[in-house]
């Protein structure tokens, strides 16, 4: 007891302070922890209340602090009673009337079916004018979905610029055959005074030997490499290409052989 006595004497003011407000805060708890065992539930208040009186609801709330409870009444708007009214059993006049529409509107029918029948072409003339211009719309479309397959599958400029000069290798190729069948026949006819085809390989060999050097690098198929490399071609390479073929073509418009 001498030790507890002493340590609390030697306790400064701010640790005394703190200490009572931590006892303070400890007896609060319980004291609240005791009114709850004691107190209503405020949702099992509320429905014990309400089955007094339907219209009205009654809210209890308990304040945990003070432990007082308070109450407060809420009306409730009581819902709409439906009714059914049974409708008033129709006169005779409208019976009547009600007969007489049902009747013109059996004759209408009756005359309408005759009208459309005696002109089936006007009866007809809307629907096929929209089936014509539904048809010339579709073959229209047709069209254009043609036309942009075509745009879509020749690809980027770059892509054409390829696509053509690979075609103009072969064209020059086909061309430059061309004119050395003629010359080969030409010579064949000058030295043999026959065809080229009746002649033998030698003759053969012998009648275009001349412009057989001429030609052999257009006739290989080497002379054709854009198409080979056509996937890793660069733009560069394609009109480098192009000019090489320029010049061929040039070279043989000027030969000796077309004069």
């Amino acid at each position: 007891m001498t030790n507890t006595t002493d340590e609390t004497q030697e306790l400064s003011p701010f640790l005394k302070k703190q200490a009572e407000i931590m006892a303070a805060r400890a007896q609060q708890d319980r004291d609240i922890e005791e009114r709850q065992k004691h107190a209503l539930v405020p949702a099992v208040n509320e429905t014990a209340q309400s089955k007094l009186n339907p219209d009205n609801l009654v809210i209890d709330r308990l304040n945990l602090e003070t432990g007082e409870t308070s109450s407060r009444v809420v009306q409730l708007t009581p819902q709409p009673t439906q009714r059914f009214i049974k409708p008033a059993p129709l006169t005779l006049d409208e019976v009547r009337e009600q007969l007489v529409n049902a009747g013109n509107s059996i004759d209408s029918a009756k005359e309408q079916y005759q009208s459309d029948t005696d002109s089936l072409d006007a009866f007809y003339q809307e629907r096929n004018a929209l089936k014509a211009e539904i048809t010339e719309i579709l073959t229209k479309l047709n069209e254009k979905q043609g036309r942009l397959r075509e745009l879509e599958s020749a690809g980027t400029p770059k892509d054409q610029y390829l696509t053509k000069i690979i075609a103009s290798e072969r064209e020059v190729v086909g061309i430059a055959g061309a004119l050395f069948t003629t010359l080969s026949e030409q010579a064949a006819q000058r030295i043999f005074g026959i065809p080229f085809n009746e002649l033998s390989d030698d003759g053969k060999r012998d009648a275009s030997a001349r412009f057989r050097k001429v030609f052999q690098r257009f006739t290989s198929g080497f002379y054709v490499r854009l198409g080979r490399t056509a996937k890793t071609a660069t733009v560069d390479q394609i009109g480098s290409r192009a000019d090489e073929l320029l010049n061929d073509v040039s070279d043989l418009i000027d030969s000796e052989y077309l004069k």
